[in-house]
């Protein structure tokens, strides 16, 4: 039973050693990371330090560099090969940093009377609709309840953009193609409204 005992106690010290070495370890600076990713890219470290970095990145608010970093890795073969979570992870992100950039440009031109900042608004979101089409990215929830992806709400703003920019056969067009019943109820009484309306038709 003491032989025991004392294994038992040689261990539960080893393990509380190996505890207190593991956090007194120095976590990888921001330039450990990127070294790994980009001069290592087919390391064991290269996948885990490239999520870290990523997460470093978004925690810190440094959302310019966390969208130029996601699409350096998209472009970088051997860092993806075969990391399939990381290639999933990549497109979300960048999915929803183009989308969060278009949302506040549409709402920028709105508040300026832009029309050209407009429409490349609008144009923004077709794009973010292709691109989330292309890349099958994450879903996004709509209060609370409603669940429709990203690339289905990109395209009734993309309509709503398009109405606004005075530009019906472009509003008809995506308002049309949304999938989500929720979003395409909105959408047809938008179509509707117009359609009924004759001075919408009209230029300036």
């Amino acid at each position: 039973m003491r032989c025991l005992t004392r294994v038992a106690i040689r261990l539960a010290v080893l393990l509380a050693l190996a505890a207190i070495s593991a956090q007194a370890a120095p976590q990888p600076t921001e330039q450990d990371l990127i070294d790994v990713i980009t001069i290592q890219p087919r390391s064991k470290l290269a996948e885990p330090y490239a999520m870290l970095l990523l997460d470093r990145l978004n925690t810190d608010g440094r959302i310019d560099e966390l969208s130029a970093w996601v699409d350096r890795m998209l472009a970088m073969p051997r860092l993806l090969d075969g990391r399939e979570e990381l290639i999933v992870h990549l497109q979300n992100l960048q999915v929803q940093g183009r989308y969060k950039r278009v949302r506040l440009a549409y709402a920028a031109a709105r508040r300026a009377n832009d029309p050209v900042a407009l429409h490349a608004a609008c144009d923004g979101f077709v794009d973010v609709a292709a691109v989330s089409t292309k890349h099958a990215a994450a879903i996004t929830v709509r209060d609370g309840f409603h669940v429709t992806s990203i690339a289905d709400e990109a395209t009734y703003n993309a309509g709503a953009c398009y109405l606004d920019a005075r530009d019906i056969p472009a509003a008809f067009r995506h308002l049309a193609a949304v999938k989500n019943a929720e979003l395409s109820a909105i959408a047809w009484r938008a179509i509707l409204g117009i359609a009924l309306r004759p001075s919408a038709w009209l230029t300036d």
